[in-house]
C-alpha cells in the first residue's frame, strides 16, 4: 500500500474553484456550539468557473466558500489580516464599504494560497486559502462607476512591478498613489501573488515580469 507523505500530495479540502464569476446570493454565519467557532458560508448562483485546482472541473451553477470568522480576544473583532478581514478589505477597495452591498451582484472571486507566518511551536509555515473580490458589478457601492476600476488599478500595479523583485516593487509601490491604497497587501506580501493569480504577472527566478496586458 502506498502512503502519502508529502503535504503537496494531499487532496485539497473545500471547493476546487480558484477563480470564478457568480452572483452573490447570501452570506450565512453558522456557529458550532461544540467548538465555539463560527464559519461564514458565502453562497453564489449563476457560477462560471474560470480556474480550478489542477485536474478538477466545476460544471455546477452554484458554489459556496466557507471562511472561518475568528475574532481578536481583546477587541472582539476580526483582524484585518485574517482571511475574513482580507475578503472585506478587497470589497472595500472596489467601493463597497459593507460586503453585504454585493448581494445580488455579479462578482469575480479569486482564491490564492497565502502564508500566515510560521507556527511558533513547530516552526512550520502556515498557509491558507484567501479569497478576494477581484471585480464587482456596479463599480462603487452606490451604483456609480468608480473613478478608476479595480481592473485598471491591478494593471497599473502589474506594470509597476515589471522587472522588479518583491522588495523593489514594495519600495516603488509605497511611493505610488495607487500602491498606497494597497499598503496592507504590500506589507503582508499578498499583493504580488494576487496579481500573478489574475494572470497579469509571472515570477521568473526572483523578479516579476508583465504578461500581456490589454489597455
Amino acid at each position: 500500500m502506498e502512503f502519502v507523505t508529502k503535504a503537496k500530495d494531499l487532496m485539497p479540502s473545500g471547493t476546487p474553484l480558484r477563480k470564478f464569476k457568480g452572483k452573490l446570493d447570501d452570506i450565512v454565519p453558522e456557529a458550532d456550539s461544540a467548538t465555539g467557532r463560527t464559519v461564514m458560508h458565502v453562497n453564489f448562483t449563476d457560477v462560471e468557473a474560470i480556474e480550478c485546482i489542477p485536474g478538477a472541473v466545476y460544471p455546477y451553477p452554484t458554489a459556496q466558500i466557507n471562511i472561518g470568522y475568528r475574532v481578536d480576544p481583546g477587541s472582539g473583532r476580526p483582524s484585518e489580516r485574517s482571511i475574513w478581514g482580507r475578503l472585506l478589505i478587497s470589497a472595500e477597495e472596489l467601493g463597497f464599504e459593507d460586503i453585504m452591498l454585493l448581494k445580488g451582484k455579479v462578482v469575480m472571486m479569486v482564491g490564492t494560497t497565502e502564508s500566515f507566518g510560521k507556527n511558533r511551536q513547530t516552526g512550520e509555515e502556515m498557509e491558507g486559502l484567501v479569497w478576494r473580490v477581484a471585480e464587482a458589478e456596479g463599480g462603487a457601492g452606490q451604483g456609480q462607476p468608480a473613478a478608476q476600476s479595480a481592473e485598471d488599478k491591478a494593471k497599473h500595479l502589474a506594470m509597476l512591478a515589471d522587472g522588479k523583485t518583491a522588495g523593489e516593487f514594495a519600495a516603488a509601490a509605497l511611493q505610488d498613489p495607487i500602491g498606497k491604497e494597497h499598503q496592507a497587501q504590500i506589507f503582508d506580501r499578498t499583493l504580488l501573488p494576487t496579481l500573478v493569480q489574475l494572470g497579469l504577472l509571472e515570477l521568473k527566478e526572483n523578479k516579476y515580469h508583465l504578461l500581456a496586458v490589454k489597455p
